[in-house]
């Protein structure tokens, strides 16, 4: 979710009372209890939907990309945090056997202003469901696990491996939000799905 600020109304304008949403007033206040802080240019937070549809089962399958900018001299710099939230279900329809997992994962990276080298931490599992199956033996998932890819400074592609079971193995999906915590960047990372 990028924050963008609109025009302060006066009191007494036509529409106030009407049209609050309008608001810059009632649009910080908002956002501020939505995340508890109104970003500032140099941090904030990002939420973005992603999904991905046919993935092939027990293959590193990318499901979106987070994008820094390479600025104009050293200054490159700033770190974040990504914490990916969604499920991954295997055949899914108002008509298929269906089986899903939930879970968190997280990771972060640090980025110096001269843009290399930057690092990333490993991805870790903040929680994760057991597997749900409408028919067990039909579709089920053994694991899910996210890997990310450095294919440069600037782009990190994350990955999702989906172990898919059962005699009727087709295909995955993963859908879910990543929010992203970033601190020092002088134009904010973006968050680009990609299904």
């Amino acid at each position: 979710m990028a924050y963008l600020a609109r025009s302060k109304d006066n009191a007494g304008d036509v529409g106030r009372a009407v049209d609050q949403q309008q608001s810059v007033d009632n649009e910080d206040f908002l956002f501020a209890g939505q995340i508890g802080v109104v970003p500032a240019t140099t941090g904030g937070v990002i939420r973005q939907f992603v999904r991905k549809t046919a993935i092939a089962d027990n293959s590193a399958t990318e499901v979106f990309t987070i994008t820094t900018t390479d600025e104009t001299g050293s200054n490159d710099g700033g770190s974040y945090l990504c914490v990916i939230e969604g499920m991954a279900t295997h055949g899914v329809g108002p008509t298929l056997d269906t089986a899903m997992m939930g879970g968190q994962y997280l990771f972060g990276r640090a980025l110096n202003g001269a843009g290399t080298p930057g690092t990333n931490s490993a991805v870790v599992e903040g929680a994760e469901t057991a597997v749900a199956a409408s028919t067990a033996g039909t579709k089920t998932i053994t694991t899910v696990t996210f890997t990310v890819v450095e294919t440069s400074e600037y782009i990190m592609s994350v990955r999702v491996t989906i172990d898919l079971a059962g005699t009727t193995v087709t295909t995955g999906t993963w859908h879910g939000m990543v929010t992203l915590y970033y601190m020092g960047f002088t134009t904010p990372p973006v968050v680009t799905s990609i299904g």
